[in-house]
């Protein structure tokens, strides 16, 4: 009966007899529980109307933009320039209060807009240390090396 209750949203199962204090702090969690259920319902009604408050062209900009394609390939993948993209990937992101891209993705994830292909990774960059190799006098140095994921050294993109 225990399990049962837990499942079907129960915050705690009491046994009797009950120690009023054990109820109390039962019932206050049930009620900060709800409390935050509310809130993020809320949070995420107002985001689905910004949202839904997007042009087409932003709507398509922000599901490519998620999925990790730069401006270039959006652009490429929607027909039309790199500055477009900018301009459309700025006023979406403006309507839907996202400060930066990780935002954006935050907000596309919550609102389910983003395509969940796999392999797909949303890092652009990868960041990576080694140790150079010097003299045993010398201290070692830490070298900071950035690899472009999907690019080769002159900057084409690898397809």
């Amino acid at each position: 009966m225990a399990v049962k209750a837990l499942k079907a949203g129960a915050v705690e199962f009491l046994a009797k007899p009950v120690h009023e204090q054990a109820l109390l702090d039962a019932v206050r969690v049930g009620l900060q529980r709800d409390r935050i259920r509310r809130q993020r319902a809320d949070e995420e009604r107002d985001l689905r109307c910004r949202f839904d408050a997007l042009s087409t062209r932003e709507r398509e900009t922000v599901a490519l933009v998620t999925e990790g394609l730069m401006n270039k390939q959006v652009a490429a993948k929607l027909g039309v320039s790199e500055v477009s993209i900018k301009g459309c990937r700025h006023d979406a992101m403006q309507k839907l209060g996202a400060r930066s891209l990780p935002d954006l993705v935050r907000i596309a994830d919550t609102l389910g807009v983003r395509s969940k292909k796999p392999g797909r990774s949303l890092i652009k960059h990868e960041v990576s240390w080694r140790t150079t190799s010097t003299p045993a006098d010398l201290p070692t140095d830490r070298v900071r090396t950035n690899r472009s994921v999907g690019t080769r050294r002159d900057g084409s993109l690898v397809r």
